[in-house]
């Protein structure tokens, strides 16, 4: 009866050790995913950060260019402004060069 309980032991050990070796390349499996998975993450922030930046930089720069356009849009509306108020002015001074010399003119005639 020993050699029968010793065979059966026997049987259960192999048994038990086959099982653990399906338990370990399983695992072994398993960990190779979340080795791949955890590179493929790793790649994916690096790749996020990298348009985050990206973006940020051209926001950055997207704004600068819009900021200089209104200054030239400014700086050429009122020179325009400017331009349009020295004509008038200097209308306004050939109307009363204009009308003096009428005056003149009429005051030499009369």
């Amino acid at each position: 009866m020993p050699r029968k309980k010793l065979g059966k032991q026997q049987v259960n050990f192999e048994k038990l050790l086959k099982e653990l070796e399906i338990e370990k390349k399983v695992f072994s499996e398993q960990n190779q995913m979340l080795q791949l998975e955890s590179k493929e993450l790793k790649t994916k922030i690096e790749q996020y950060n990298s348009l985050k930046n990206f973006l940020e930089n051209d926001k950055k720069r997207l704004l600068n260019d819009a900021k200089e356009n209104a200054k030239q849009l400014l700086k050429d509306a009122n020179k325009k402004i400017e331009n349009t108020i020295r004509e008038i002015k200097e209308n306004k001074a050939e109307k009363r060069k204009l009308k003096k010399s009428e005056k003149s003119w009429r005051y030499l005639k009369n």
